[in-house]
């Protein structure tokens, strides 16, 4: 008896659906959220070479990431 209440509550149709309403709200924050963007970002990452910087340079490469950061931000 039990097994057949828990049956009924384990309908797949409800978690497709519950699946798909959760995929158009997200994609209706994507649209919202770039919306007001004129595109999207086109620089590559920049990858770390095979040569290490000096260990010393963490204030370098902090002082370029909150460029970044703010180039981002507009």
């Amino acid at each position: 008896m039990v097994d057949d209440s828990m049956e009924a509550l384990d309908d797949d149709d409800d978690e497709d659906a519950a699946d798909e309403e959760v995929e158009k709200v997200m994609q209706e924050l994507n649209a919202d959220t770039f919306a007001n963007s004129s595109s999207a970002p086109t620089r590559q990452v920049q990858q770390q070479g095979a040569a290490e910087e000096a260990p010393g340079d963490d204030e370098g490469e902090e002082e370029q990431m909150r460029a970044r950061l703010q180039e981002l931000r507009g």
